[in-house]
């Protein structure tokens, strides 16, 4: 757990924490500072440091009261952060017997809760004033406020009450759907959603009572193949957010699920190709997403940078994409600690189909090879599969077609181990080139783009289209 928190902290976070330590140790190195530096420096623990288990567990909570206090002091501070430091001022005042001044905390608590959707955490708070005006009820102002209190707090229960029924919707059909025949599964879905759409209307939810109910119809119409009504639920989400900047600002939960919004539209961008042309604006939307910590700023460059190069490739913009490997190369060197294999294995891929299309093939084949002779075990199946396909495709672009063959064997072998949806399509895909590598010439059938469009392979796109152009240059 203290890695990984030191690993979250920004420069500037460590300079204040360094600051700080310093301080309050009188000028003098304490062990605390010393294992800091340590692990910042991806250093193994020195034996120099005694009583290290306890030394790392107080290490962690010092650097928890230090954000704390670092992230109360902000200009541009989180909402939540500053209802729940007026929350623990609420506490402090009633215990020191000071009920009149908890009052005029909790205003200040439910103008911030109302402003951030924080309602559901400012119920506790709710009960509290109810109770201290009950106490001081002389006054005919202070029982009108009592009763307008009541009627609040019914309609904040009612709001949470129905988004909880919304999330036993996800959770009871959709993480554990009943086991049927596809056409019963779609009936089943079809009742669900009209359902969902007869019981509740979004105009009965608050926020986020909002971003579940769009959340499920998207889910469910993704699930009954109903892409264009898909793309509209996610399309009501994104607005749903852009509507409220203030959340994106500085609430980091919301930007995640913002993001995670925009990847989804991403997806059902490539239902059409005439909707690809929406990539360039979603790019700019992920881009201008206020990253104030090292994990997000992560997923911004990569999603980014990611949807940039699908953009590029499904234009055939190829050289596009290849213009961007220096500043991809520069993101995985300052976010390497937050990079996953199986997110640098997809730019790879990628930088090698650019390659590819771009006629660089000893290039194409040096990215495809990163990812083949990796360790099989940390690769992801389907990125393992295209980029086997991709270097088979590189060598009979380069006519080595007794190797060609020789890996045509190898890949049918290697794709038995894995049982997916793309096994049959890959398997026919491969005799029409055994064929072709047996004749040694390079033949356009149009069974064989007939297979590239049903599954739309792009490896094998691009190569067809390479040499459709030879054939008319010839």
């Amino acid at each position: 757990m203290l890695y990984k928190l030191i690993g979250s902290l920004t420069t500037k976070e460590k300079n204040a924490f360094r600051r700080h330590t310093k301080l309050n140790a009188n000028g003098k190195e304490s062990q605390y500072l010393r294992l800091f530096e340590i692990i910042d420096k991806q250093k193994k623990v020195k034996e120099e440091i005694t009583n290290l288990a306890v030394i790392k567990n107080q290490l962690y909570n010092l650097i928890l009261d230090f954000l704390r206090i670092y992230h109360s002091k902000e200009k541009e501070q989180s909402g939540k952060i500053r209802f729940y430091q007026l929350a623990i001022d609420i506490h402090i005042l009633l215990k020191k017997g000071l009920p009149e001044q908890a009052l005029k905390r909790i205003d200040k608590a439910k103008k911030i809760a109302l402003t951030y959707d924080l309602q559901a955490s400012f119920l506790p708070l709710t009960v509290i004033e109810r109770r201290l005006l009950r106490s001081i009820a002389k006054k005919k102002a202070t029982k009108t406020k009592l009763l307008v209190l009541q009627k609040e707090y019914n309609g904040y229960l009612t709001n949470i009450k129905n988004e909880f029924q919304l999330l036993d919707l996800y959770e009871k059909d959709l993480l554990t759907p009943p086991s049927q025949t596809p056409e019963e599964t779609e009936t089943y879905l079809l009742s669900k959603l009209e359902m969902l759409k007869q019981q509740f209307s979004p105009d009965q939810f608050l926020f986020n009572g909002q971003i579940y109910y769009h959340g499920l119809k998207a889910a469910y119409y993704k699930k009954l193949g109903q892409y264009a009504a898909q793309k509209e639920s996610i399309k009501a989400l994104i607005e749903l957010f852009e509507k409220r900047p203030h959340l994106l600002k500085n609430e980091y939960d919301y930007q995640v699920r913002y993001l995670g919004f925009l990847q989804n539209y991403f997806n059902t961008c490539f239902y059409s190709l005439e909707e690809i042309e929406e990539l360039p604006s979603i790019i700019e939307k992920i881009r201008n997403v206020t990253a104030k910590n090292i994990k997000l700023e992560t997923e911004v460059f990569y999603v980014s940078n990611y949807i940039s190069i699908v953009y590029f490739i499904t234009r055939r913009q190829f050289i596009d994409v290849i213009n961007l490997t220096a500043t991809i190369q520069l993101g995985l060197e300052k976010y390497h600690t937050n990079f996953s294999k199986d997110k640098i294995d997809a730019f790879d891929y990628n930088l090698g189909l650019a390659h590819f299309g771009n006629g660089d093939l000893e290039d194409a084949l040096k990215y495809t090879n990163k990812i083949i002779y990796s360790n099989r075990n940390t690769i992801r199946p389907d990125i393992l599969l295209k980029a086997r396909f991709l270097e088979l495709l590189i060598r009979i672009e380069q006519k080595e077609f007794t190797l060609a063959e020789y890996r045509i064997a190898a890949f049918k072998q290697f794709i038995r181990q894995y049982e997916n949806s793309s096994k049959l399509i890959k398997y026919k895909i491969l005799s029409k080139l055994e064929k072709i590598i047996k004749q040694q010439k390079v033949i356009i059938t149009d069974e064989l783009q007939h297979l590239c469009k049903v599954k739309n392979e792009e490896e094998l796109s691009i190569w067809l289209e390479i040499h459709r152009a030879k054939l008319e240059v010839s």
